[in-house]
């Protein structure tokens, strides 16, 4: 595993990339522009050198508008829908903690009952596993628009999850 300094380096350098290069883009075009007119005050530029001078110009310039505008028009689209999506994403948030507490609580319970309720045990058991897994889909879903409040949420139900077992096997209830 590499060290942490190089790992925060690739990450620096993969989120700001597109934007170096849309500004490396946009900085040529602007070199191209001053070396044309720095050239013409000199001397007159044949026709061809002046054709594609300006289409060099011209290639770089748009190149790198596009790219800006994309990042533009991406982190304009994050600010926009991020303070949307808190209030739903906290009502997730609340759903899979109480989902996640029924499991625990069924999956202890199941061990101390007499085994006709086990099988009723079972059967909300897997409810709620279903249940958790089509929030883990909807989870990932929310990934994309408020990635760190996932990762927050999910080292929190991993907490929460590690805490449990290890308090159950304090008590000595052992889960399934």
């Amino acid at each position: 595993m590499p060290p942490s300094w190089i790992q925060r380096a690739l990450a620096f350098g993969k989120a700001f990339a597109p934007a170096a290069v849309a500004g490396t883009l946009l900085l040529a075009a602007l070199m191209l522009a001053v070396l044309q007119v720095y050239i013409s005050s000199t001397r007159a530029l044949t026709p061809l050198e002046g054709s594609l001078l300006q289409l060099l110009t011209l290639a770089s310039s748009i190149a790198g508008s596009v790219m800006g505008t994309r990042l533009s028009a991406s982190a304009a689209a994050r600010d926009v829908l991020t303070p949307s999506a808190r209030s739903a994403f906290r009502r997730l948030v609340s759903i899979y903690g109480g989902l996640d507490r029924i499991a625990q609580a069924l999956r202890t319970g199941s061990d101390s009952r007499a085994s006709e309720v086990r099988s009723e045990l079972s059967r909300a058991l897997a409810i709620a596993g279903e249940l958790l897994c089509t929030l883990d889909d909807a989870l990932e879903d929310w990934h994309d628009l408020v990635p760190d409040q996932v990762r927050e949420l999910r080292a929190r139900l991993r907490q929460a999850r590690e805490l449990h077992t290890t308090t159950s096997e304090q008590i000595g209830v052992a889960d399934q």
